[in-house]
């Protein structure tokens, strides 16, 4: 998949636009601005967004008309509030508008990575569902616990039977006992990385489809790991539907959402 995720910034100041439009893109999401709710509007009209960023400063009234009205026409669409501390409002309405999630000023790029990826993990899962068992056997080596799991539960959620590894050297051992539909791949892990792995994997079985999941796209390009003989190519961050359709196009199943 080459799309991004797109999000949709909207603040009024200048230099809450710029500072998150600088630290989204430092962390790979693709980034629309809107220094008012009009040209929010036009914006959601005419480009496809992932998730809205609305600065609270920006709400038109108390009864929150604008995410109201988001929400009635785009439900796949997160909305995620820029607060203040110094200025009150009710989360409970908030949330009964259709606010996801909130993130308070000042920003730390962790809070805002983990927040954003949470809301859209989230979301992906919502949308998914539950359908047939397609017994598919995927392994899924990475030396992120969290992002591991993550993976392996997506997976099982699109009906794909998941194995984990946390390292290339398990993966390998695990690839000795067991066969495999498809193996998914961090590119960089200690010891052994990625692409490392791949070509043992390609030496011992080339039909084996292999895709990588990289977060160093700069120094990892597209083009480098395809001539290196991965399958598939996927960066940092990335939502869950990509990933599915990558595991669809190689396995087959259900198109979900």
């Amino acid at each position: 998949m080459s799309g991004l995720v797109e999000i949709l910034v909207i603040s009024g100041d200048v230099q809450i636009r710029d500072l998150l439009r600088d630290t989204l893109e430092s962390i790979g999401y693709g980034v629309l601005v809107a220094e008012d709710l009009y040209v929010a509007n036009e914006v959601l009209d005419s480009k496809p967004v992932d998730l809205i960023l609305l600065d609270n400063i920006m709400v038109d009234s108390p009864e929150y008309r604008f995410i109201r009205a988001v929400r009635a026409r785009r439900m796949h669409i997160p909305v995620i509030l820029i607060t203040d501390p110094v200025i009150k409002f009710n989360i409970d309405d908030a949330r009964a508008a259709g606010v996801d999630e909130f993130l308070q000023r000042p920003f730390r790029i962790e809070r805002v990575e983990k927040v954003i990826d949470e809301v859209l993990t989230l979301y992906d899962f919502q949308q998914i569902g539950i359908h047939a068992f397609l017994n598919k056997k995927v392994l899924v080596v990475d030396d992120d616990d969290k992002l591991r799991s993550m993976l392996m539960e997506a997976l099982r959620t699109y009906g794909y039977n998941p194995k984990g590894a946390k390292d290339g050297n398990e993966a390998l051992n695990v690839l000795e006992s067991e066969e495999f539909d498809m193996v998914i791949s961090d590119i960089r892990m200690p010891e052994m990385d990625g692409i490392t792995l791949m070509q043992e994997i390609k030496e011992r079985n080339p039909k084996t489809p292999v895709v990588i999941i990289t977060g160093y796209a700069q120094a990892y390009t597209r083009q480098k790991v395809f001539e290196a003989g991965a399958d598939g190519f996927i960066s940092k961050p990335f939502r869950l539907r990509q990933m599915e359709e990558i595991l669809r196009n190689f396995l087959g199943g259900i198109r979900y959402g």
